[in-house]
């Protein structure tokens, strides 16, 4: 009887276990996060672009230049929603803080509705008694709620938009991320809205094509899509210059990297706005700050032709930082 009562139990377990896919259900509840909080960046950017052109028609130029580069700001990561409102509320119009107040509010609503589905399958999971399946949900789970872990197109959407490259500035090389043939320099960060290049070069020199090389990094090339837009917008800001340091927009086919935009004389923890625009058989890529257009390319894009940023760095010890948004 006990044998008999054991057997039926473990059907009952094993049948519980397959009752809920929870890595489907967490996957489904990280892909619906990412929309439905792009849609709330949207709805926010929109009421924010409104205000610019309101304050560029009423002859406030100054003004409108600020939220412009706070809208930078605010994608790059480098001021929250709650401190702009907290900073800025004296200075805002009943409207502005009401589209602010809409967001922090969509968003929090984003947040709360994937908790509940790290909750959901972290109790199914002890519900049958798998413990440590249980233990990594609630450990991913406490790095989201302190901010350490944030969901990403990267991790969760198929195809991906952006795929890294090993980058050598001699010879012109831009290779796959796992190619041992270039040095594994400088680590890249995928965050909700874009990327971040940085870090301290370790390798001195390498030989590669039997001449000895320095100048490595990494780059990201951004994935278009086969149909619709082939516009990509965001925004730039470079964290660290060193004299042997290089920025830049680049094109690679196959694994022949071509600079196109060097980044190299713009300012340090300053905000630019940068579009790449796919038109036939040619990339078009501007920088723009405050507005204006301050730098531009033209440069062939032919078939399997990518288009990407990088950052790169000669001697060892120097560092590198390149933070990307992407709208």
């Amino acid at each position: 009887m006990a044998r008999k009562f054991a057997a039926v139990l473990a059907v009952f377990w094993a049948s519980c276990a397959l009752a809920l896919d929870r890595p489907a259900v967490l996957l489904a509840a990280k892909v619906d996060y990412l929309k439905q909080a792009a849609a709330a960046r949207t709805e926010y950017l929109t009421a924010l672009d409104a205000e610019i052109a309101r304050l560029e028609s009423d002859g406030n130029p100054d003004r409108a230049a600020e939220l412009r580069t706070h809208r930078g700001e605010w994608l790059l990561g480098d001021i929250t929603a709650e401190d702009f409102r907290q900073f800025e509320k004296d200075a805002l119009g009943p409207e502005h803080l009401q589209s602010i107040d809409a967001y922090i509010a969509a968003y929090a609503g984003c947040r709360s509705t994937l908790e509940a589905a790290f909750q959901t399958v972290i109790d199914d999971a002890k519900f049958i008694r798998l413990n440590e399946e249980a233990a990594e949900f609630e450990l991913e789970l406490n790095s989201f709620r302190d901010g350490s872990y944030i969901p990403t197109p990267v991790e969760v959407i198929r195809p991906r938009p952006y795929e890294v490259r090993r980058i050598a500035t001699e010879p012109s090389l831009a290779m796959p991320a796992a190619a041992a043939k270039l040095p594994d320099e400088l680590f890249v960060e995928f965050r909700e809205q874009g990327f971040v290049i940085s870090g301290t070069k370790r390798t001195d020199t390498a030989t590669i094509d039997g001449k000895t090389r320095s100048h490595f990094g990494k780059g990201v090339v951004f994935i278009l899509k086969q149909e619709g837009t082939k516009k990509l917008h965001g925004y730039f800001m470079i964290g660290a210059l060193d004299d042997d340091g290089a920025y830049s927009f680049f094109t690679a086919n196959k694994t022949k990297l071509t600079p196109i935009l060097s980044l190299d004389d713009l300012e340090l923890d300053t905000v630019y706005e940068w579009t790449i625009d796919a038109v036939r058989d040619e990339f078009r890529v501007e920088v723009r700050q405050n507005g204006e257009v301050i730098k531009s390319t033209r440069a062939f894009g032919g078939t399997g032709a990518v288009c990407g940023l990088f950052a790169t760095l000669k001697h060892v010890d120097t560092e590198s930082r390149l933070v990307v948004a992407v709208e």
